[in-house]
């Protein structure tokens, strides 16, 4: 095998690859459930303690950053 074809085999695999990590990205991001809500943490239980913690908008106080 030539130099020049032994330049475009690796050059075929190398995008042969890119093109499988693409593809395997955009049906992990297809398979994605982008209507699914996110889970609330509920405090109470991971705190071991009861009771409702709500500012005025009826948001829990601990859940802020």
């Amino acid at each position: 095998m030539n130099e020049e074809m032994k330049n475009m085999k690796e050059a075929f695999e190398e995008f042969s690859t890119l093109c499988d990590n693409v593809t395997k990205s955009c049906n992990e991001f297809r398979a994605m459930d982008i209507n699914k809500k996110p889970t609330r943490t509920n405090y109470d239980e991971m705190w071991g303690v009861s009771g409702y913690y709500n500012d005025n908008d009826g948001n829990d106080i601990r859940d802020r950053d």
